[in-house]
């Protein structure tokens, strides 16, 4: 309804305006008829004629009264645009308003530059509002104090900043602030990654650039000023941030796979450990044969080191292939971990590689022991069933034969 009055105006040759009023005498066009006639049918708070229309033949004369309320206001410039609507600084929409000089009425296409800054730094307003910790609207409307907070440093406590909204004819006169980025973060509302944390990241570099402000400055004048500087330093802590958390879930994943491994060559050499309990029953067999002076008891108990022995040389040759194939898995993991890392990440995996293959060669190593300890029992105990049961063996062993073979030295 306030675009009637706009259309009365404009009608009437935009005439000047005079103690909140404007004055028509003069020929009747159609364009002045119909918006005389749908400005009579307007409520009072929308303005009034404070005289006629008085119509003489085709000529029509009126003054037409102004509202000054919530309903609708001329302004001359967008610098009077901002001293008369504090309501600017909240970030809240702009009632109805007609700017005389620029001939445009407000959500008309193709706005004026002034008016699309003045529209970015409303939203700016509402924007830093959602992200500040705190606000409260300031005393007489002009604006919004947003409340952020500094970290606490070394030896100093935390400290609160505060921004004090209030939009003034200056700000006009600044760069526009591009607000993608904090349009971004202040409308995310947790859909996104840590974005929690972007929003805390955003609101110390807002307080760093405030914590910096002359004390005679206005604030928010300052803050468009150096815009360009808390969007450059949210980046770079949101560059370092996300850094060390990749760093950080690289560590762990290092950690819990190197982790995992070590666990699987623990329980493999687990079975060989117990498997080797048998050892003592193959020696104390063996030890049988020694004193046994009957040729089939001392076979019997051949048989039966022959049969732990071979059991145990099939389950170490299986732990032996559990250990390799737990090596096998191990490269092929941590070769895809280690695919497009940083410096970082590959130290820490390099590490993870140093420390498992020390295991597996220990355990490697280990296993190469209990096989030369599962043979051990059956090659004495063959060699106590020939010594003691075949007479040609003994004398040959008890010989000076004997004795060179070992040596490997010719017999005289």
């Amino acid at each position: 309804m306030f675009a009637n009055v706009v259309e009365l105006y404009r009608a009437a040759g935009r005439p000047a305006i005079v103690a909140g009023a404007f004055s028509f005498d003069g020929p009747l066009s159609d364009r002045l008829g119909q918006a005389i006639d749908a400005c009579k049918l307007l409520p009072d708070q929308l303005g009034y004629f404070d005289d006629g229309p008085d119509f003489a033949g085709a000529s029509v004369s009126f003054e037409w009264k102004l509202s000054d309320n919530e309903q609708g206001r001329f302004f001359t410039d967008v610098s009077a645009l901002v001293l008369g609507s504090p309501v600017i600084g909240l970030g809240r929409p702009l009632p109805p308003y007609y700017l005389i000089g620029d001939d445009f009425l407000a959500g008309s296409a193709s706005p004026p530059a002034a008016v699309e800054k003045l529209d970015v730094l409303s939203e700016l307003v509402e924007l830093l509002a959602a992200l500040a910790l705190a606000d409260v609207d300031a005393p007489g409307s002009a604006g919004r104090i947003l409340f952020f907070v500094l970290p606490a440093g070394a030896g100093s406590p935390p400290k609160t900043v505060e921004l004090r909204t209030r939009v003034t004819p200056q700000c006009l006169e600044l760069p526009v602030p591009d607000l993608r980025v904090v349009r971004a973060i202040a409308k995310d509302e947790g859909a996104s990654v840590h974005s929690a944390e972007h929003k805390q990241l955003f609101r110390l570099a807002v307080a760093e650039a405030l914590n910096q402000a002359p004390r005679s400055a206005s604030t928010f004048e300052y803050l468009i000023e150096r815009w360009a500087d808390v969007t450059g330093s949210y980046s770079v802590n949101a560059d370092f941030y996300v850094h060390n958390f990749s760093l950080d879930k690289v560590r762990r994943e290092i950690t819990s796979a190197a982790v995992d491994f070590s666990a699987r060559l623990t329980a493999a050499m687990g079975d060989s450990t117990a498997k080797l309990l048998a050892l003592p029953i193959s020696a104390i067999a063996a030890v049988g044969i020694s004193k046994s002076d009957d040729l089939l008891n001392g076979l019997a108990l051949l048989v039966g080191v022959l049969l732990v022995g071979w059991l145990l040389l099939g389950a170490l040759k299986n732990q032996r292939l559990q250990l390799a194939r737990v090596k096998s898995a191990f490269d092929v993991t941590f070769q895809s971990i280690s695919e497009g890392r940083s410096a970082e990440a590959g130290a820490l995996i390099s590490t993870a590689k140093s420390e498992f293959d020390d295991q597996y060669n220990f355990l490697y190593g280990l296993l190469r022991l209990f096989r030369f300890l599962a043979w051990a029992p059956v090659l004495v105990a063959v060699f106590l069933v020939f010594f003691r049961f075949n007479e040609g063996f003994n004398a040959w062993v008890l010989s000076r034969q004997c004795v060179d073979w070992l040596l490997q030295k010719p017999v005289d």
